[in-house]
């Protein structure tokens, strides 16, 4: 991929798992992802939950490459049959899959280290601890110092796939180790703002041809009412973000909108 940042860098989170789609485990990946992309500059279009199903994963990988320049799953890393997402990546991309060298040595090293730590009876390397480095041809492991399971990096068209554990803190600190050097390489981040301020409008369908009209003023902006629940004392809140060099300036202008042409009482953020 050109390092060189041409266009802005977009973002598609693929959650992959059966024990999501049946309320089982609570999908906290998605939301971290989400808050540290935007953090970062890199607009979040769309994120899905896919069940353990080679096809459909499959299908899910092809449709967010083909809209993203950076495409990141979640789960299905692990040793056992169920955990296909990097199967599936090579059926989306029609790579052969492969024993990697490089993330061989690095479940090895892990599984000696839970050896002696007397957590794994055995560091030998068996056919299920080998799946593990078995990844899409031309793919990058990324070391997991928390868990076993390497992440993957891998380059599709002008597309970067980062695959990664889905046991939240193993989530983490793949992420966090890799995501400077993938920043590089997606596209131009976009600086960005976001502001919360409290209104004296308790409802919100009031309040909603306002921020409708104020977005069109001033364009290229986000607002958003936060709803709550109905009552005397409810005083709504308002999101709003905007992105780029004038970003100060297009949340202040939209501010004075609010106050002197709609009559919006800001009480505080």
């Amino acid at each position: 991929m050109n390092s060189k940042k041409l266009k802005s860098a977009t973002s598609e989170i693929i959650a992959i798992g059966n024990e999501l789609l049946i309320g089982k485990t609570l999908d906290t990946n998605t939301n971290w992802l989400a808050k540290r992309l935007t953090e970062l500059g890199v607009y979040v279009k769309r994120a899905m939950i896919i069940r353990d199903d080679l096809k459909d994963v499959a299908q899910a990988v092809n449709l967010s490459t083909k809209s993203a320049t950076f495409v990141i799953t979640t789960g299905g890393l692990g040793p056992t049959e169920d955990d296909l997402t990097l199967r599936a990546i090579s059926k989306a991309f029609r790579r052969k899959l492969e024993l990697n060298g490089d993330a061989l040595r690095m479940v090895k090293q892990r599984y000696e280290y839970l050896c002696r730590q007397g957590v794994v009876d055995s560091p030998e390397m068996t056919l299920a601890r080998k799946k593990m480095a078995t990844l899409p041809q031309g793919a990058i492991p990324v070391f997991n110092p928390v868990g076993v399971a390497p992440g993957v990096l891998i380059k599709h068209n002008d597309t970067l796939v980062l695959a990664l554990p889905g046991v939240p803190k193993e989530m983490y600190a793949v992420f966090d180790s890799i995501i400077a050097d993938v920043v590089t390489r997606i596209g131009r981040l976009q600086d960005i703002e976001i502001r919360e301020i409290v209104t004296n409008f308790r409802d919100e369908s009031k309040l909603a041809p306002i921020l409708e009209s104020a977005r069109h003023e001033v364009g290229n902006i986000f607002l958003k009412s936060l709803a709550t629940h109905f009552g005397k004392d409810v005083r709504m809140k308002i999101r709003i973000m905007a992105y780029g060099e004038n970003r100060m300036n297009k949340i202040e202008t939209v501010l004075k909108l609010l106050k002197d042409k709609y009559g919006v009482q800001i009480l505080g953020d």
